[in-house]
């Protein structure tokens, strides 16, 4: 750990007749401070893991603003959307951002769900089409599993998943078993696509490749159907 002392911030503000001077100074997280001005209004943010308060004054005025001693951390890593935002405050320090801590919630293994899995690989949008035949020609004999056991599952998911999202478990799909023709359709999407949850429209692009994946899973729990 780093010891900073903070010193009294001190910023003179003389408007000119009719305007409104606004500015942000940076503050430590999880630390106190106190507040001195004459005609300025203030309230207290946070944004991209900087906490700030942003100042109004409309006249000449002196603000100051004061903190206690602090044990601080040494400067973290931040991103270049961090240090824009660092560069329009005053009194900008980088060893005060708070990097936020993501944590993927622990999920179901969809992939246990199954005895078998078949790869499916595609880049355009459409129905598709897996017939007994093609299972067979992969050493798979579809009649030995339960139809009800058909599933499918999408490796896609909507921003703001990060670009390593092999670490989230993908979302089942709905697919179509033709008995009669022995065949599986399902409804597969690049991965530049969109998707309508409720009554918004989510749009998702992969930053690295056009090819989306698709897993078919025989045996094991029932699937969802068309």
């Amino acid at each position: 750990m780093v010891a900073f002392l903070l010193a009294t911030f001190v910023k003179d503000v003389k408007p000119v007749p009719g305007e409104v001077v606004t500015f942000r100074v940076q503050l430590p997280h999880g630390v106190r401070y106190e507040v001195s001005c004459g005609a300025c209004t203030y309230r207290e943010a946070t944004a991209e893991g900087v906490r700030y308060l942003l100042f109004t004054v409309k006249d000449t005025d002196r603000v100051s603003v004061r903190f206690p001693d602090v044990k601080g951390r040494p400067p973290a890593n931040i991103g270049e959307r961090t240090h824009a935002f660092l560069y329009s405050t005053e009194n900008p320090h980088p060893e005060w951002v708070k990097v936020p801590v993501y944590k993927v919630p622990l999920t179901e293994d969809p992939f246990s769900r199954a005895e078998v899995w078949v790869k499916v690989k595609l880049v355009r949008a459409g129905v598709y089409e897996i017939t007994y035949d093609m299972l067979r020609d992969l050493g798979i004999d579809p009649t030995l599993y339960p139809i009800s056991s058909f599933k499918m599952i999408a490796m896609l998911d909507t921003f703001p998943t990060p670009p390593d999202s092999a670490t989230v478990w993908g979302r089942e799909v709905r697919i179509w078993v033709d008995t009669a023709g022995r065949r599986i359709l399902f409804w597969g999407e690049p991965m530049a696509s969109y998707r309508i949850q409720d009554t918004s429209v989510l749009f998702f692009r992969h930053p690295y490749t056009d090819t989306s994946v698709y897993f078919l899973g025989l045996g094991g729990d029932e699937g969802k159907r068309i």
